[in-house]
């Protein structure tokens, strides 16, 4: 039932986020791009971030259709940290993992 398939959708997003082993973050010359695998049946994406000294997760993004985002309000922080979930049709999935990137990278 309609039920059962939530908790699994659930669960597969869990897993792809576990450990965010596909979760794939760079800095690139406007940002942070950051790219994951597509979640089956997932309608949209979230992603929130925080900086370094900030105790609060801010949304970034809401409503993302595709699995990829360049975050390009980096500020003043020298390290970044985000969380990405999958949204289903009736709500949302779990957070992954919080990671983090060095945002003060220079760019070749």
């Amino acid at each position: 039932g309609k039920k059962n398939r939530n908790r699994r959708n659930k669960r597969i997003g869990k897993r792809l986020f576990k450990k965010n082993k596909n979760i794939e973050v760079k800095r690139i010359k406007y940002g942070i791009n950051l790219k994951w695998n597509k979640i089956p049946e997932a309608v949209s994406y979230e992603i929130v971030k925080r900086e370094d000294t900030a105790k609060n997760w801010e949304y970034v993004v809401k409503r993302l259709i595709m699995p990829q985002f360049i975050d390009i309000k980096l500020g003043t922080a020298k390290k970044l940290y985000y969380k990405i979930r999958a949204v289903y049709k009736t709500d949302p999935g779990p957070w992954s993992d919080e990671f983090s990137i060095d945002a003060t990278t220079k760019i070749e």
